[in-house]
């Protein structure tokens, strides 16, 4: 999973403009935790990638394996667009979605990599799993241990270290 979460750290040019959008929301904004309704969320969401991915291999006639790089290439391409836009600023939702999907498909192209005869449908299962273990993990250790014992945004900081333990 580790190689699935790297994909949040931006490079090149395409993360410029965004990393300084993190930052402001970092000093600006509180955690809000996490919860089942966001969780049934990020399923559905992935179901929806499901769907779009057997369509795009369908139309391009091109195996399921070969659709993550594809969109992933996309996506970067886009990103990339994003923050070169002087109207990037309101363009943060397309943004979102955009880091959203290539997480997805960066981990679907490893774990099918990694594990060839595994169906789409399971792997994203796998992966929203895995995600949602670490938010709800997150979210506990946030409010349990780190609120109760630090100032706001000192144990935000410290949210690092404790995701970093809990990757492979």
């Amino acid at each position: 999973m580790a190689s699935g979460l790297r994909v949040f750290a931006l490079g090149s040019k395409a993360g410029v403009g965004i990393r300084n959008q993190t930052q402001q929301l970092e000093d600006n904004m509180p955690f809000c935790g996490y919860n089942e309704n966001m969780a049934s969320g990020i399923g559905r969401f992935s179901g929806g990638l499901v769907v779009q991915t057997k369509k795009r291999a369908e139309a391009e006639g091109v195996p399921i394996g070969k659709i993550p790089a594809i969109e992933i290439e996309e996506i970067n391409a886009l990103l990339a667009e994003l923050d070169a836009s002087p109207k990037r600023e309101g363009l943060g939702g397309v943004v979102a979605v955009g880091l959203l999907i290539r997480f997805f498909y960066s981990t679907l192209e490893a774990k099918l990599a990694g594990n060839p005869s595994l169906t789409i449908e399971r792997a994203f299962e796998e992966i929203v799993e895995e995600l949602n273990r670490h938010l709800f993990a997150m979210e506990a250790h946030y409010y349990e241990e780190l609120r109760p014992n630090f100032p706001r945004l000192e144990a935000i900081r410290r949210i690092r270290g404790f995701l970093e333990t809990q990757v492979k």
